[in-house]
């Protein structure tokens, strides 16, 4: 497997620095191509993946920091049996469950589709915010339903480490978008790095204040907003940390699973009652700024409809 690999990743190389000589081509193409391949090679080394496993296990063992019990045993994880594990062989716990795209099974088994979709959503928001350690791949096949209401996890090949101050800008950024203050998420931006120095952050905020009329007709599906996105970003030639890649890739992929179960479902829309509650929770300084900012209005009056709903 790895020497197939490495030709692919050669093939990748060379195909990005191809593409990299046409003007238009994103700057930071060969980062992302570097990124994949990286991922690639992590996927087949069993070993670090089994340490993966039991690391995101910890998250909701019984007893650990800011987990109760109920919700340390809605997810579950497979145990590695190590004796039986090496680099190209990963032997795991079987869990019986029901794909989440079978909804025959689910309904069946009586299990509550809604609650299913509010401890997954839990369990990521909880992984990219508050721990910084998540599963970058929640799609339909890593994810399954136990007869017992649980979600079982799988595939931990592709998991993202994010450090404080860029999960503290992910919810600065969710607090700006929802407020539709395009300066605020420029200067996002800029100060996480996302676009060149010298970058003029009004005309970034001015093709952010245009992006969001349209995003405010299409509602706040996940997909939608990153597709108006796109274009913002390809225009003053972001770069995305490789971190900040996979938060995206995973909350993707979590929308897209939770619509599996409720086609009306919209990740970010949902993500708004766990962010508050961080906000409240974390009582340092830069989580209080941000929750003044979602709260207060720019001439100190208080936006009662906003804090209303979230009492």
């Amino acid at each position: 497997m790895a020497p197939l690999l490495t030709l692919d990743a050669l093939l990748f190389h060379m195909i990005g620095g191809q593409m990299k000589r046409f003007a238009k081509a994103r700057k930071d193409l060969l980062v992302a191509v570097n990124e994949i391949v990286r991922h690639m090679f992590d996927e087949i080394d069993y070993i670090l993946e089994g340490k993966n496993a039991e690391r995101f296990a910890t998250l909701y063992s019984h007893g650990s920091s800011g987990v109760n019990s109920e919700a340390s045993t809605s997810i579950k994880v497979p145990k590695v049996y190590w004796n039986y594990t090496c680099k190209t062989i990963l032997t795991l716990e079987w869990i019986d469950g029901i794909k989440l795209t079978d909804a025959e099974r689910i309904s069946k088994a009586n299990l509550n589709r809604k609650r299913m979709i509010d401890e997954g959503l839990y369990c990521s928001l909880r992984q990219l915010l508050e721990e910084g350690f998540f599963h970058a791949d929640p799609h339909p096949g890593n994810l399954v339903a136990t007869e017992g209401g649980s979600l079982a996890y799988f595939d931990f090949g592709m998991m993202g480490d994010i450090p404080r101050h860029y999960r503290v800008g992910l919810i600065q950024m969710l607090v700006h978008y929802v407020n539709r203050d395009s300066l605020g998420l420029a200067n996002d931006f800029h100060s996480l790095g996302f676009v060149p120095e010298g970058t003029d952050l009004l005309a970034v905020a001015d093709a952010l204040r245009f992006s969001f009329g349209d995003v405010r007709r299409q509602s706040n599906d996940f997909q939608g907003v990153m597709n108006h996105l796109y274009d913002v970003m390809y225009e003053f030639s972001f770069s995305l940390p490789p971190d900040y890649a996979l938060v995206i890739r995973a909350l993707g992929s979590l929308e897209g699973t939770a619509k599996a179960l409720d086609p009306e479902f919209k990740v970010i829309e949902s993500a708004y009652p766990f962010v508050i509650g961080r906000l409240l929770a974390d009582p340092s300084p830069d989580m209080r700024k941000i929750l003044r900012e979602l709260l207060i209005c720019d001439d100190g009056s208080i936006r009662w409809n906003r804090l209303e709903s979230y009492i």
